[in-house]
């Protein structure tokens, strides 16, 4: 598989699979319709798809537009021009999301992404184990997300993160950091901050996002406000980044449960007491 984390070898890899396609489109507009369309960006597609720092859904728009455009090639279908321009147009616009994942934001919200979160927040746990600098971590969750995901379409999906992603930028401070995780979760690095700092923050948010009132419909069950449930933690000397989000996602669900719009307090327990209380609930 390709780097992902090169910048010049992607630009270069997508240069080529623009030309490569100018020249199968030149022969296929000649007539030529036996000469096999160029393999590469399809077999790009097939190697990043566990990649979660990737916008899955747009690669996968993509793989089956190619798909489509190599069979109406051959059939001779009519619109095989557009379909073209489309699909390159298809190949500018992933990119750019790459090259944008790879300097750390997601394309989608304009928000941090996964991927630098990790860079981030482990460089602020090893500040937070030399110097004792506290800092806030809230992970928040879209109320109901797996629905809205399955029956919004995708222009009212791309403008409900814009909306509330905008909420989460107005809400933290510009030394703070908001960053958008897989699966409608985000979370907020809040910079010298104790968990009493982080509940005012996530009060303040929770105000914020009620009086921008977005709208998710669900056709006939009528409208809903989107809501976001949350859960804060104040990181000690010796955890994990890893650790912390698996727990705090843990706790979450297990806490909040169907409630919409919850904010808990992660408490730190050590594996031995996160082992026999999982175990105990069994």
């Amino acid at each position: 598989m390709r780097d992902l984390t090169s910048d010049s070898d992607n630009v270069a890899f997508f240069d080529k699979v623009l030309q490569d396609y100018a020249a199968w489109f030149g022969e296929v507009s000649k007539g030529h319709v036996s000469v096999e369309p160029p393999e590469d960006f399809l077999a790009w597609c097939d190697a990043v798809k566990h990649e979660a720092f990737l916008n899955q859904k747009l690669i996968a728009k993509a793989r089956d537009a190619f798909l489509a455009l190599h069979t109406k090639a051959i059939d001779q279908g009519g619109g095989f021009s557009e379909d073209y321009g489309a699909c390159m147009a298809l190949v500018h616009h992933i990119s750019l999301h790459v090259l944008q994942t790879n300097f750390g934001y997601d394309t989608e919200t304009g928000l941090r992404n996964e991927k630098a979160m990790y860079d981030d927040l482990s460089s602020e746990l090893e500040r937070r184990a030399r110097e004792g600098s506290p800092f806030c971590l809230v992970l928040g969750r879209i109320d109901h997300w797996d629905k809205i995901k399955d029956e919004v379409d995708e222009t009212l999906y791309k403008e409900i993160m814009t909306q509330l992603s905008a909420v989460m930028r107005a809400c933290v401070r510009r030394f703070d950091d908001a960053y958008r995780l897989q699966n409608g979760d985000f979370v907020m690095s809040l910079k010298q901050t104790k968990t009493t700092g982080g509940a005012a923050a996530v009060k303040r948010f929770k105000s914020m996002l009620a009086s921008k009132k977005i709208v998710v419909p669900h056709g006939d069950d009528g409208d809903d406000v989107l809501t976001m449930s949350f859960c804060l933690a104040e990181p000690v000397p010796g955890d994990t980044l890893e650790d912390l989000i698996r727990n705090m996602r843990t706790d979450m669900l297990r806490i909040v449960g169907e409630d919409e719009s919850a904010a808990l307090e992660y408490i730190e327990r050590s594996p031995l007491e996160r082992y026999l209380s999982d175990n105990t609930e069994k």
